[in-house]
């Protein structure tokens, strides 16, 4: 892997930092030693009785839980005042940080895009070798700019293009199921779920909501790890989206041209506008067409959804907001949290403390990794 540290110049160290990346990539294909992190298995097989009594992974006394089992409790009852019948009931949910790790540098950047570009079947430029780079080691400290993330994404949408959904999933897929995760110990990026917040997703369920995925990552690498997971089907999976087009449609407009029946759907290498605070909700009005009664989210990209879900008229709603408060545990950041946590308080919208109301993470046995090691994995 790239050292996102200070890097000794030279030809032959760059040679061998070459060699280390096609090692890397191939190593995400080989065998690996089982992981202990909770593994998709078990992720696969939580389940939460209707009436919320056998949460397991959330603290005993953890606050924001109670106001959500008090609030699926009051909602669906249909002698409540408050009652919400089952075809209204919709849960919306970011992704990174919310539903799954959100370190630096993010998944959706460190494994789909550094894989793509260190597969030696795959043609990268120098001047992309050189902007992954210089990007990998911004992102380590979250200091890129609006500019640089662009382009990041823009790049990766075109290294894939020429790809079916179907070749993309299997090739993601495997990236994940095989790749540690960053400054971790014991964990796969497609085990790197938050258990706590499984168990709200399958209790939600069990009270008749539907979950739906909203996030500003691709939209086709999410369904790749709720698929891994068995979390949410691909069809609730909303994100930023790749173009497509017939692989004989040349440059000629979709509206003018008629795809064979034996002809594939591929990538054409752009990508559309991210969903990042009001185009999620735009996207929420196109695709579900449905406002939400329940928003989980984590950082300001999400404001816009937890407003437009706390402002719905006909329903009582709630927001909740994870804070990145856990040091410990994980790569926390305790003055984003405590600026989350007063916006938290003076809207109306219930933060979750993962240091406090998280039992557990991702199992006992994952690890956070020594701040030089963490730098040594990357």
């Amino acid at each position: 892997m790239k050292d996102l540290g200070a890097r000794p110049s030279g030809r032959i160290l760059a040679g061998i930092a070459k060699l280390l990346f096609i090692a890397a990539f191939f190593a995400a294909f080989l065998p690996q030693p089982a992981a202990k992190a909770a593994p998709l298995s078990e992720i696969r097989r939580i389940r939460v009785s209707a009436d919320g009594s056998d949460f397991k992974y959330w603290t005993k006394d953890s606050e924001a839980l109670k106001k959500l089992i008090a609030y699926v409790k009051d909602v669906t009852d249909k002698k409540s005042r408050n009652y919400i019948p089952e075809k209204d009931r919709i849960a919306v949910y970011d992704m990174d940080g919310t539903l799954v790790g959100e370190r630096t540098p993010y998944y959706n950047t460190y494994v789909a895009w550094h894989a793509r570009l260190s597969d030696p079947s795959f043609t990268a430029t120098k001047e992309q070798l050189d902007f992954e780079e210089k990007f990998l080691k911004a992102a380590a400290t979250f200091s890129f700019t609006p500019e640089e993330s662009q382009r990041q994404t823009e790049d990766m949408a075109k290294d894939y293009a020429g790809m079916t959904e179907e070749e993309y999933q299997d090739y993601i897929g495997k990236v994940l199921a095989k790749t540690p995760v960053w400054g971790m110990k014991n964990m796969t990026y497609a085990e790197s779920f938050f258990l706590p917040m499984v168990e709200v997703v399958k209790y939600l369920e069990a009270n008749g909501f539907k979950n739906f995925v909203v996030s500003a990552a691709e939209r086709r690498l999410v369904r790749a790890l709720c698929a891994g997971a068995d979390l949410i089907p691909a069809e609730c999976v909303i994100g930023t989206d790749p173009c497509f087009k017939a692989e004989g449609q040349g440059d000629r407009s979709g509206k003018g041209y008629v795809i064979a029946q034996d002809e594939k759907l591929i990538y054409d290498g752009r990508i559309k506008e991210k969903l990042l605070r009001t185009n999620k909700v735009a996207a929420i009005a196109t695709e579900i067409g449905k406002r939400p009664v329940l928003a989980f989210g984590n950082s300001t990209g999400d404001l816009a959804m937890f407003n437009y879900t706390s402002g719905n008229k006909k329903y009582r709603a709630l927001s909740f907001s994870l804070l990145c408060d856990d040091a410990v545990r994980e790569y926390g950041n305790l003055k984003r949290a405590d600026k989350m946590r007063d916006m938290c308080l003076e809207n109306g919208w219930v933060p979750v403390s993962m240091a406090h109301d998280f039992a557990t993470i991702y199992g006992k046995n994952v690890k956070k990794k020594p701040v030089e090691q963490a730098k040594e994995a990357a």
